[in-house]
Formats: structure tokens, sequence, C-alpha cells
């Protein structure tokens, strides 16, 4: 998977702007707290997973997919995916405004486990089961996740424009943080004030367009 897609969870900015796609991380570490599951992250299949590789809303598989899985794979210890919205489906367009407005934020996983692959373990002096063996079934958007951490990566348009950004637009080759903390930088008060106004209104201006 493209490392320079993700956003908030690694800090590299993406460089998609497609409208109907949006991602998440969709297993976070090896712990789920709500299901007292321990989960091998090299027992689990992946690969079955890709050849249906539906979106769901809370594991209801009985209603129309909210969207396709367009790729998927780990990032470290984090399982992250991307997906497109069901443009067929006036369901989706509704969770998929909810996901854009923040209203839903979380996704969840229906892994299959077989019962010889479940052994009794502990985390942190409490009892879990170690799950040695599993498939990825399907993923489904939840108002709460039962893995802390498989949330939203949201765009880069989130992030805010840095300064620097703004003097290298400029042609400029100090940054705001140095000229602020050197009596000798070419930078006077009004000026560096003019920049912090220029970032501010070129933010305004792309939330205005969002």
């Amino acid at each position: 998977m493209p490392k320079n897609y993700y956003t908030k969870v690694n800090g590299t900015k993406t460089e998609s702007k497609d409208d109907n796609k949006a991602s998440a991380v969709v297993l976070a570490g090896e712990y789920d707290a709500r299901r007292g599951l321990i989960y091998d992250r090299q027992g689990l299949d992946i690969e079955s997973y890709k050849e249906n590789p539906v979106l769901l809303e809370y594991h209801d598989s009985k209603k129309d997919p909210l969207g396709k899985i367009t790729d998927i794979g780990w990032d470290g210890d984090n399982l992250k995916a991307e997906w497109e919205w069901n443009p067929h489906s006036e369901r989706a367009m509704q969770i998929k405004n909810m996901w854009n407005d923040g209203f839903l934020n979380a996704v969840s996983t229906g892994l299959d486990i077989p019962y010889s692959a479940m052994k009794t373990a502990f985390h942190k002096g409490a009892n879990a089961v170690r799950a040695t063996e599993s498939v990825l079934k399907e993923i489904s958007i939840v108002a709460v996740p039962n893995i802390k951490g498989t949330l939203a990566i949201r765009n880069s348009a989130d992030e805010p424009i840095e300064l620097d950004d703004i003097i290298a637009e400029l042609g400029e080759t100090t940054s705001v943080e140095n000229a602020a903390d050197n009596d000798e930088s070419e930078y006077n008060d009004t000026e560096l004030q003019s920049l912090i106004d220029l970032a501010n209104s070129r933010n305004d201006a792309k939330d205005s367009e969002e």
C-alpha cells in the first residue's frame, strides 16, 4: 500500500483528493479489548478477503455494501485500508456524508477464527483468548470500534498550511521560526505578521472550498 497516502496516523501527507474515497486503520496492535481477544498478526489471512472486499454497515451482510476496499495492507502494527463508496446506494451516500463530516469515524472487522486456533492467554493480568489463526471476512463502518485506534485517516486538506511552505512559495529560504529568533533576520515584525496573515488567509480559503 502506498505510504504517501496516509496522513494523521504516521504524519505523511496524502496525494489523493478523490471525494469518493476514504481510508482508516482497520486493525491497530494485536488486542481487542471488548472481546478479550489477542490475534496473531502472522496468523491473520487477509488474502481471502481481497476476493470479496466488501465494506459493510455494522457487520450487516444482508444490506447492500457501503463500498469496496481498493487497497489494504500492513503499515507496521496497523492494518490500513482504502475504499470507494458505493455510488449506487443512497444509504452509502448518507454514510459517506456522515464520515466526511466527522459524525462517523470508526471501523470494525469481522474475523473468522477456528476453534482449534483459540488459546488461553493473559493480557495485562486479565484472562484473554489468543487467536493463532484467523481470516478477515469483512470490514464495517461503526460508531464505536472494538479496537482502540481503528479510526479514520483524514485527508491532508485537514492539515494547516505551514508558514515555511508559504515562504518557500515566495522564493525565500529562511524559515519563519529562525527569522523570529534571529535578531539579524531579514524579516521584521511587519513582514512576519504579513506572512502569518497570508498563511491564515490561505487556510480560510481551503476551509471555504470544503
